[in-house]
């Protein structure tokens, strides 16, 4: 690697961001990041630190390269991204949703592993008549109910890939063992709530109602403060998303709620096998909310 060479008026980047050079002075180097703050700092340390992200940089391009060589070659996993073809809401002929297509790929481009983390072993099923696939922990998975149990899942219609976590809870209370009341206690807290409204943000996600038909009763997306309500077109805040589900939740409702990233299928058909990575970072990013229901939630 080439000794980097600092120069008045050079941007460069640290973890901390964007900076200007102002000045060099023997050692040390006057800086500005694009937030306006500045600092004196030591020149060989700020090359070292470009040096080790340029390094950590390359090991995650070939890291993810690997993946991508294993997701779509691999003696288990053959994945070659998702075709236009497969945007619909017939699943005769197609093999995406099968353990050994995307439902492997997922898996395989979890660069934390925290898929496979706190004793979970996930794998993926493929929903019969349905193009979608769930991913959840084969231990806490009871087939019996795992309609009302949280999950990870991946749905396409003809134009559209949403991916995300979705839970329901049954009109009869005696259906609903444990997993929607331990989301509910789990979003309960300040922390978690906050949590999740800044992943929303961060990650564009919405979180959805669906009525019986499966068409989107209203949504629910964050703007990185409050929580927002959109219901037929018309829009308000909401203070807390936590009161909002609780309130929802008295009586006898059916709640089919998906927690949820969309993706337009041009933009997926484009990233080919990569899709799958895109896929796994969303999940990790809820994976606190699944870890709650699956290893404090029950399924007698």
């Amino acid at each position: 690697m080439n000794q980097i060479e600092f120069e008045v008026g050079g941007k460069y980047e640290n973890m901390k961001g964007t900076y200007e050079v102002l000045s060099i002075n023997d050692e040390t180097m006057q800086i500005r990041w694009e937030t306006g703050e500045e600092a004196e700092t030591d020149i060989d340390f700020q090359r070292r630190i470009i040096e080790r992200m340029e390094f950590e940089q390359q090991r995650l391009i070939e890291k993810k390269a690997k993946k991508a060589k294993k997701a779509a070659g691999g003696a288990r996993v053959k994945f070659e991204g998702l075709k236009e073809s497969d945007f619909s809401k017939k699943v005769s002929g197609t093999i995406w949703r099968r353990r050994s297509c995307l439902g492997g790929a997922v898996k395989v481009f979890s660069d934390s592993g925290r898929l496979d983390s706190d004793h979970l072993d996930i794998k993926s099923w493929s929903i019969a008549r349905k193009p979608m696939i769930q991913w959840a922990d084969v231990r806490h998975r009871n087939p019996d109910i795992f309609s009302y149990q949280g999950k990870f899942f991946v749905r396409l219609n003809e134009d559209k890939l949403y991916c995300g976590y979705c839970i329901e809870r049954s009109k009869k209370a005696e259906k609903n063992l444990g997993d929607w009341d331990v989301f509910l206690a789990w979003l309960a807290d300040n922390e978690n709530e906050q949590h999740l409204k800044d992943i929303a943000f961060d990650r564009n996600l919405c979180i959805y109602q669906f009525n019986k038909d499966g068409d989107i009763a209203w949504k629910i997306d964050s703007s990185g403060d409050e929580w927002r309500l959109d219901k037929k077109g018309q829009e308000k805040p909401l203070d807390s998303l936590a009161d909002f589900l609780k309130k929802l939740s008295e009586g006898s409702r059916r709640i089919d709620l998906q927690i949820a990233k969309t993706m337009d299928k041009k933009q997926v058909v484009e990233k080919g096998i990569n899709v799958a990575d895109d896929i796994s970072g969303i999940f990790e990013s809820l994976f606190p909310i699944y870890k709650a229901s699956a290893i404090n939630g029950f399924s007698a």
